[in-house]
Formats: C-alpha cells, structure tokens, sequence
C-alpha cells in the first residue's frame, strides 16, 4: 500500500508532541529522566486521545539506550529505531477484544518469565483491556502485581469502570481528556500546512466541533476532505460528507420554530430527508446553534443576535434547547427518524405562555383551551371557550334539563313573530323548543308533521343560529371520508392531520371539527391562515357542494386520570 492515512503518518514520537495532554506527558517524561517507572499503568479516556501512542511513546523512552535530559526518547539508537519500525521483539501489542480468553492470559504468563531478547524491558501494551474475561482478568492479577523486573504492563482502555477494582488498584492511573478545539485545529492547520492543503479555517473549525475532542477522528476526517477535494478543504465539501446542513438553514429553522411557523418547518424536514442529509447531524447543529444564541443574550456586552431573536427571553430559548435535546434522545432509537424530528419540531412550536395557557389562532375565531379538570366518575373534561360555535353545551356542573314532552321529529315554531327577545329555548334530544308568541302564554306544545314545509332559521339561546337539518350534517358525514381522501392526495402531510378530526356540528356555513387532546398540534395546522385550511376548505366545497369555514375544537381523552385539586399546565416540554 503506498499511501498511509494521516492520523498514521502524524502520530506522535515524543511526549512533547502529544496534543492536550500535559499533565501525563510531563508526568511520564520525569519518571523516565529520574528512573522512577513503575512495572504497571492504566491509560483511560475517550477514543482518539493518545492513549496508545503514548504508551508506545513510554516503552520507546524507557528501552533508549541513549536518552534526552528531558527523558524523551533519542531516537537514533538502535531502540527507538527498531521501536519505530515496529520491529523490536520486546515490545508486544495485544488487542484484549480478540485475545480474551483465559488461554491467552495463561500463555502470556508463561512467556513473561523469558528475559527481554534484545531490549532491557519487555513491555506488554493491552489494548481494550476491558474486554478481558473474569477468569482471564484473575490468571493475570499474580503476574500483574509482581512481575518479574524486566517486565513493564501498559494497560488502555475507553471504558474503565468494567475493569475490576483488584486489576485497577495493581496499576497507576492516567486519565486522558477530550483535546480542546482550539488544540484540535491548531493541530490540524499545522498537518495540513505539512502536507500541502489549501484549506479554509472555518472547515478546520467545524471539523473540531464534529470530532468532540477526538484527535485521531479529526486526522481522518481532514484526509477524508483532502481527497474529496483534490487538496482543497472547504466548508461545503466537509459539509457534504458529513451530511450536515449549511449555516442559512439551521438559522432559518431555528426562527420558523420561534415563530411557531409549522408549515415551513415540515417543508424544511422534508427537504432534509430527499437531500440525504443526517437528520441526526441537523439537530446536533440546531442544539449547538441555540446555545450559541442563549449564551450570547446571557453575556453582557454587544453581541451578533438574529432580528428575530431579539426579543426572545431567555427562558423561551432554555425550554426550545430543553425539547429539542429530548428529541435527540428519542432520534437515536427510533426506527422512523423522519417522523420523530417531524414531531420533536411540531412539539417546540407548542410551548405554552407564562399561564399555562395557548391559544389557536384561525381567520375567524380564536379558540382557546384551559387546562383540563376531572369530571365526575374520574373522567377529564377540559374547558373550553369557543366563540360564536353554536349552542352553548350544558356543563358537568348544571343540572341536566328535562326532556321536553316533544316526538322525536317534532319542531315547535313561536305562533307569532310580534315576541320580544325569546328566552333561551330547552334542546331535547331530537327536538327543538321555541318560545311562542306575546298573545299565548303559555300553550301547550303543538307537533308539526313531517310533510310541513321547512321553518324559517330560529333563533335560539343567545342569538346563536339553529342546527343545519340533520339529513345535511349526515350527507356531510357520508361525504367526509372522499373529502379526507381528496386533501391527503394533494397534501399529504395536511391529509394526516385532517383524518383525525371528525365533523361535530353543521350550522348554516360553519362546520365545527373535533379533534382528540393529543391532536392539539394538527389543529393548529388546519385552523390557521395557511395553505392547509384554503385547502380543505376548497375539498369540502367541492364535494360537499357548499362553501364552509371551519371551526375546531378538543376532545377529552379517553383513559381515566386521577382527579387533580388543581388545573394542571399544559405544557410540552
């Protein structure tokens, strides 16, 4: 193979040139200038770190025959020569995820008892020691607390806390840290400046935030750049392989998410996914894009916010980053990343005001929900105050009243049309009351017949308009299922919403829709000034054969809820 990946070539020969971790160098460096080694160490920390370098780096230093003040390994003796070209017999590497087994260890104790060929240490390098067995990790306890003097241990692992106490108190522990960007790209400018690369700070930049202090992970990636690229690494270019979206987007998204813009947000997941881009990778840069904005209103001084921005508390930020982070929890598993980003995004748009209270704005109406309150039997009911709706619904808390003494396709129309405001008029079940007239008191209920032309519009209650007859309202319930059809099949993403309501009530040229408690979001799509409303508004026009605007409203949920004293908040975080 003529062409060595970088984080190869680059790795570190000497303890000064370790990157991000002085506090082991230093250490290991002065051990070896005074002769104070010990026979065992552990080397822990995240991946990419140097954890294997640096014990090839300790076991050069401490077989040089000839070495520096500063206990840094010559590297010009025969030693550190045959070291470098991993051709000393003395210096063994073992990787413990494929040599885990009791055998192994058994044959390796065996073999430490044999002087150093060449050397004047034999040194032992396990890596992923954690993947030992428990018997394999007793057979070495012995010969790791005691072995013999020419014998040195070097123990790494990512994952320290499933090696037993016993292994861990026979060995010095090194911990090793994530590197810090500005290390990470310094490091790599001065890499990519070795090998000839034109390259852009902000891809150096970005590359330091992807790897998460990962050294090795970071070598990689920037070789990676470098061959896409012909040499040239550019933001776009690292962009591309990473599956990540540009700066525009994510701040673009971060305000239709602050402006509760639905709609957008959805074209924008969509065109996430037919791109190929992580959506992963998406809300990583969105948590970190957010953050940036909270710290930036929170430092004092000038700072670079968005228009948008500028007014948002930063609580408001604090719960969208609080969301969001719990999406990225539920991304990780999910067999449909699509819809889970979908409705991580849908449920930051609902977050609730200061009271606990939203509200969802359509064209016509305002509709507004309180929290909900327990109904008698351990059912929930919530309170809703839906404006000019139609007939006021008789609450859990009034009596409910008589049946009127009426047929069930009976309809009593007022005698007279001289009557003052009429009282509120008594709905039974089919049937309709109306006051009559000044000049009959109180006469007894005449039954109209069915063959009777249809009435004039009564009015009734507090001048809310009557009930559409119910052969409409059932012509509309038959029609409802192509109308749900029709909308999902010029939009689908509006189609789903609408198949979770079901009309409620028909009056005159309004159409209420009842949608479930935890279908509160779709609502909101339909019911706003949007594409989505025109839309269905325009399918139940066409099929239904009459214009109608919409109206909508929640039904409780169906599972009981222990009572509450309290109205609770409705929140989504």
């Amino acid at each position: 193979m003529s062409y060595t990946a970088l984080y190869r070539r680059f790795r570190p020969q000497y303890f000064s040139d370790l990157v991000g971790q002085p506090h082991i160098s230093r250490t290991l460096a002065a051990a070896v200038k005074r002769g104070g080694f010990v026979h065992a160490y552990l080397f822990c920390g995240p991946r990419g770190t140097g954890k294997t370098s640096t014990a090839k780096i300790l076991a050069r230093a401490v077989n040089c025959l000839d070495p520096t003040a500063e206990g840094e390994p010559c590297g010009s003796c025969g030693a550190c020569l045959r070291s470098a070209k991993g051709e000393s017999l003395d210096i063994l590497e073992i990787d413990a995820a494929s040599n885990r087994g009791i055998d192994e260890i058994r044959d390796l104790r065996e073999r430490v008892k044999y002087a150093p060929a060449l050397e004047k240490y034999k040194v032992y390098i396990i890596d992923e020691v954690h993947m030992l067995t428990a018997p394999a990790f007793n057979a070495l306890l012995k010969t790791l607390e005691e072995p013999p003097p020419q014998v040195l241990f070097i123990l790494a692992t990512t994952e320290p806390h499933k090696i037993p106490l016993t292994v861990l108190s026979r060995c010095q522990r090194f911990d090793f840290r994530r590197i810090a960007d500005a290390e990470v790209e310094a490091h790599l400018h001065k890499v990519a400046e070795a090998e000839g690369y034109i390259v852009e700070q902000q891809a150096l930049a970005r590359i330091a935030r992807k790897v998460e202090g990962g050294l090795r992970d970071a070598l990689s990636l920037l070789d990676q750049c470098a061959g896409a690229g012909s040499g040239q690494i550019t933001l776009d270019t690292l962009q591309m392989l990473i599956g990540a979206a540009g700066r525009d987007f994510i701040e673009t998204m971060a305000r239709h998410m602050a402006e509760s813009d639905t709609a957008a947000l959805l074209r924008g997941v969509a065109d996430l996914y037919s791109s190929g881009r992580d959506l992963r990778q998406f809300l990583h840069d969105m948590l970190d894009y957010l953050r940036e904005l909270l710290l930036a209103k929170l430092s004092p001084g000038p700072q670079d916010i968005p228009a948008w921005a500028t007014g948002a508390p930063p609580a408001h930020l604090l719960k969208l980053l609080s969301a969001l982070a719990e999406g990225d929890a539920r991304l990780r598993t999910s067999l449909q990343p699509r819809l889970t980003l979908e409705l991580t995004l849908l449920s930051v748009c609902g977050v609730p005001n200061d009271s606990g209270q939203w509200s969802v704005v359509s064209d016509q109406k305002n509709i507004k929900r309180t929290p909900a309150r327990p109904e008698v039997g351990g059912q929930r009911s919530e309170d809703r105050n839906v404006e000019n709706v139609g007939p006021a619904a008789v609450g859990n808390d009034h009596p409910e009243p008589e049946p009127a003494p009426v047929g069930n396709d009976a309809l009593i129309v007022p005698p007279g049309n001289d009557h003052p405001e009429p009282e509120p008029a008594t709905v039974g079940n089919d049937a309709l009351i109306v006051p009559p007239g000044n000049d009959h008191p109180n006469p007894e209920p005449a039954a109209v017949g069915n063959s009777h032309p249809e009435p004039e519009p009564a009015t009734v209650g507090n001048g809310h308009p009557e009930p559409e007859p119910a052969d409409e309202f059932a012509r509309l319930q038959k029609t409802w299922a192509e109308i749900v059809k029709a909308v999902a099949r010029a939009n689908n993403s509006t189609g789903a919403y609408l198949s979770q309501a079901s009309p409620l009530s028909l009056q005159k040229n309004k159409l209420l829709l009842s949608f479930g408690a935890e279908y509160a979001m779709f609502m909101d799509n339909i019911l706003k000034k949007s594409p989505a409303r025109k839309l269905v508004e325009e399918q139940i026009t066409a099929h239904f054969g009459r214009a109608l605007k919409l109206e909508g409203t929640l039904t409780p949920a169906q599972e009981a809820d222990p009572p509450v004293q309290e109205a609770e908040q409705v929140s989504l975080f």
